[in-house]
């Protein structure tokens, strides 16, 4: 959800420099506030499963991934990012360098 908000924030800002203190607090510090509780949310019920339904560590590793590849998946919808990729594709702007790695020094 925090996401979304933020992805409806980005697109909503563009060519505006105005910073109404509204609109910091809807876009900026709610959804922040809302990523914090559904974190700790997420991480009672982790704890929950594990110990009250037994649940294994990989079956739950899997169910969050889903989970969250649906909730990204969502919020790309409404994105600026994800209308530039049904526009012009996910690989757009690609050369064989992007995949080489970055070098650690």
């Amino acid at each position: 959800m925090a996401a979304v908000l933020l992805s409806i924030g980005e697109s909503s800002g563009k060519g505006s420099t105005s910073s109404e203190p509204d609109q910091i607090l809807f876009y900026g510090i709610i959804p922040v506030l809302v990523a914090y509780v559904l974190s700790g949310l997420a991480s009672a019920l982790c704890q929950w499963a594990s110990q009250v339904k037994k649940h294994t560590s990989y079956l739950m590793t899997v169910e969050m991934s889903i989970v969250g590849s649906l909730c990204l998946l969502a919020s790309t919808y409404k994105s600026p990012d994800g209308e530039g990729i049904r526009k012009h594709g996910f690989l757009y702007g690609w050369t064989p360098l992007t995949l080489e790695p970055i070098p650690v020094t």
